[in-house]
């Protein structure tokens, strides 16, 4: 039997949400002022973001190298208001990636990044 938290579902809902929606709209479906995104990924280059409009300019860069990128879930664990997922992040290399040392032409590579997301929710967001 599979028990399903109100923490988890908001989390689930908001990974649909990412699945769903353009990149444009998915920071303010799925952040609140509150939201922290944290990276430490090469591919991100250690970015961090806070809020709706902080999190809209940290994402843009995967809109443009990975427009068809998805997750893969594959293990949600959850303890009181934390949700902990092991997830596999997938897309194509169809746009160029900006470095701090140029620019690398997309080559259609195939991208898949296994990684780990914590979610924190307080009061039901």
């Amino acid at each position: 039997m599979t028990v399903t938290t109100d923490t988890e579902a908001l989390v689930r809902r908001a990974y649909h949400l990412a699945e769903v929606m353009s990149w444009t709209s998915r920071g303010s479906s799925i952040c609140s002022p509150r939201t922290v995104c944290s990276t430490a990924s090469a591919v991100c280059l250690a970015r961090r973001a806070t809020g709706v409009s902080n999190w809209a300019m940290w994402s843009s860069g995967w809109a443009s190298c990975f427009p068809t990128v998805h997750r893969e879930l594959h293990r949600v664990n959850v303890l009181g208001d934390v949700v902990a997922i092991e997830v596999s992040i997938r897309g194509t290399f169809l746009g160029p990636f900006e470095t701090p040392v140029g620019v690398i032409q997309p080559t259609g590579a195939k991208l898949d990044i296994p990684t780990a997301d914590f979610w924190y929710a307080r009061d039901g967001s």
